[in-house]
């Protein structure tokens, strides 16, 4: 699936046809189940460095529509080009993005500085119109660690 794709699919419920492609595109084939006393409900495919996250409506910080009670809203997807616990992502990653760009390259791609950032961690947030997006980068900020679209925050 290409990158921004995700974008698109950000606050669409889990029961959506096209959410449940992806999911299905994904090689993930067991919907979301949202566990006793969890916010979130994750759909995981360690193979593909992807992450699949959906969020119990009520406790979404910024609603795109109104939503059935209970609903799971996907608000977060991401994608790991290096990590220990996962395999590294073979997608296209949103906004032209690359694993190999470092912090400089991909202020330059986005055409802004982060509205938040932690150059210690190497964790960045940008903020969109409609989503942001959290890149974390290696301890040099030379490449992207991971990058996860999402829904706003409040």
């Amino acid at each position: 699936m290409k990158g921004d794709n995700y974008i698109s699919l950000l606050g669409r419920t889990s029961d959506d046809p096209e959410v449940k492609t992806l999911l299905t595109e994904s090689g993930i084939t067991k919907p979301p189940k949202l566990k006793r006393g969890d916010l979130d409900a994750y759909a995981v495919n360690k193979k593909l460095g992807l992450e699949i996250i959906f969020r119990d409506e009520r406790y979404l910080d910024v609603k795109s529509q109104e939503y059935e009670e209970g609903a799971l809203v996907l608000w977060n997807v991401a994608m790991y080009c290096e990590s220990e616990n996962m395999e590294s992502y073979p997608g296209e990653l949103p906004i032209g993005l690359k694993c190999n760009l470092g912090r400089k390259e991909v202020v330059t791609k986005l055409g802004k500085k982060p509205a938040w950032e932690d150059k210690e961690s190497g964790d960045a947030r940008w903020d969109f119109p409609g989503y942001c997006l959290f890149i974390t980068f290696d301890s040099q900020l030379k490449k992207i660690r991971n990058l996860g679209v999402q829904l706003p925050l409040a």
